[in-house]
């Protein structure tokens, strides 16, 4: 087809025909007719902006200007885009409020938060017996010995109940917290998806909001995978991983890589959607300028790294490392369901005895590092987990720092953002000041509650369901 690029119309009508009669002419001003339609339109526009659009920082007065439309690729961010400084100035490139809002936004923070807290007091309250021990044994090279034998024990048996019931509520609480990020996340890559299949979804206006807003729904990807997958991991150490959990873990996980893939790329810049508005300058064909197409400015170095480097570096480098580790708790949930059915009368004693002598024995050299070696590699996961879940804070925090957030846009939906973590907050004070048991007076159907029982061992529950019958409490599990 042949080019009118003398035409404004022709030329403003779509990204391709202002590209194809760069390609044919060039940008240098008033060279031939095409550069001259480019800055008849750029000086009609910043002569009187639209506040929508913005742009024209730097302009002053009508002048020739030299543009150009090239590639530019960086460590992780490639895209063609219009190129001139003083028109380019200051267009607008927001994300769009439902993917990075305050409210949604401070949700994801408390997300991840949430996560932290509740893995650190896990392993504190595991390990808060023993380390209790250690000090109260520590206590004697200070205190008289007659008087240290006198009040260690009382208070060592007190410690180690407080560390054993709050162990067990915030094994309840990481159960609900599970369930809720499964939810929220499911939810939220739903929306990914739909949004990136309707570009009109995210009301991208320009190529800097198409990018930005592109990159942030990557990062919410991202907390689709990485947080749950702890979760679950942590859930399978404490063999409270139920098929239920299981199941809603590994889709949630599943629909959350297909989001991620879908935004791994920078979209067609056809993906922009025109504005509502009808003021444009006839110099342009009535069609918006070409400041719709400016990249990012070169001094936003920041805006460039963080926008695709959280999720590029996620990608490439942390999702790997969740997929192995999602594909662990897989085959330990699955050894773990087998290891429950060689329990049952009803499984096959074959299988049984072979397992039994499969095993290495306690004394010998394998059965002794077995369980040495078993707890580096749980160290070392969580430490790369703990790692990675820093830098996607850190990453969030960085969009704050660029001013991606609108603080000032708070809306209804914003506000239920924040309050989706409120009841698995509830019911871990609710939990930790009355105890589980209190609880399944309100929310344990009848005939069975939760009643209180003599913590095993190896710090087992408090609080496990019992059916109540007139003959006395039988356990469900």
């Amino acid at each position: 087809m042949q080019r009118n690029c003398s035409e404004p119309k022709y030329v403003f009508q779509s990204f391709d025909s202002l590209y194809g009669c760069y390609k044919d002419f060039g940008g240098i001003a008033n060279s031939n007719p095409f550069a001259q339609v480019v800055n008849t339109c750029l000086n009609d526009y910043c002569n009187n902006t639209f506040p929508e659009l913005g742009g024209c920082a730097k302009w002053t007065q009508p002048t020739d200007l030299n543009f150009t439309i090239s590639y530019h690729s960086s460590l992780f961010l490639g895209y063609t885009s219009f190129n001139n400084e003083a028109a380019c100035e200051g267009v607008k490139g927001e994300v769009n409020s439902d993917l990075a809002g305050p409210g949604v936004f401070t949700s994801y923070m408390m997300q991840l938060v949430i996560l932290l807290y509740l893995w650190f007091f896990l392993r504190l309250s595991r390990e808060g017996p023993s380390l209790a021990s250690y000090f109260s044994e520590k206590r004697k090279l200070f205190l008289h010995k007659a008087l240290a034998s006198k009040e260690r024990r009382p208070a060592l048996a007190k410690m180690t109940r407080l560390f054993d019931r709050h162990h067990a509520v915030l094994k309840h609480t990481l159960v609900e917290f599970q369930e809720a990020q499964c939810f929220f996340m499911l939810a939220s890559q739903i929306a990914v998806l739909w949004s990136t299949s309707h570009s009109a979804a995210l009301e991208s206006h320009t190529l800097r909001s198409l990018i930005q807003n592109t990159s942030v729904s990557g990062m919410v990807s991202s907390t689709g995978i990485l947080p749950v997958v702890i979760g679950m991991w942590s859930l399978q150490r404490m063999h409270k991983c139920s098929p239920w959990n299981f199941v809603l873990s590994v889709v949630t996980v599943i629909v959350s890589e297909v989001a991620l893939y879908q935004t791994r790329d920078v979209p067609s810049i056809d993906k922009i959607v025109p504005m509502d508005y009808n003021g444009w300058p006839a110099s342009c064909g009535f069609s918006a300028p070409p400041l719709i197409y400016c990249g990012l400015s070169t001094t936003e170095f920041y805006t460039q790294v963080l926008t695709r480097g959280g999720p590029m570096f996620f990608l490439q480098w942390s999702n790997p490392y969740c997929l192995v580790l999602f594909g662990m708790v897989i085959l330990l949930w699955i050894k773990t369901f087998i290891i429950d059915a060689i329990g049952r009368e009803t499984f096959p004693r074959f299988f049984l005895e072979r397992a039994w002598l499969s095993q290495p024995p306690p004394d010998s050299k394998w059965g002794r590092w077995l369980p040495r070696a078993s707890g580096l590699v749980t160290f070392l996961v969580e430490i790369a987990f703990i790692g990675a879940m820093v830098m996607d804070i850190t990453a969030f925090d960085g969009f704050d720092y660029i001013h991606l957030i609108d603080w000032g846009a708070w809306s209804f939906g914003q506000v239920v953002a924040i309050t989706l973590w409120f009841p698995v907050a509830s019911k871990y004070i609710y939990w930790l000041v009355f105890g589980t048991e209190a609880y399944s007076k309100a929310r344990i159907p009848s005939p069975y509650r939760i009643i209180k029982q003599q913590v095993d061992k190896n710090g087992g529950d408090y609080g496990k369901v019992m059916s109540s019958t007139r003959d006395g409490h039988v356990p469900m599990s």
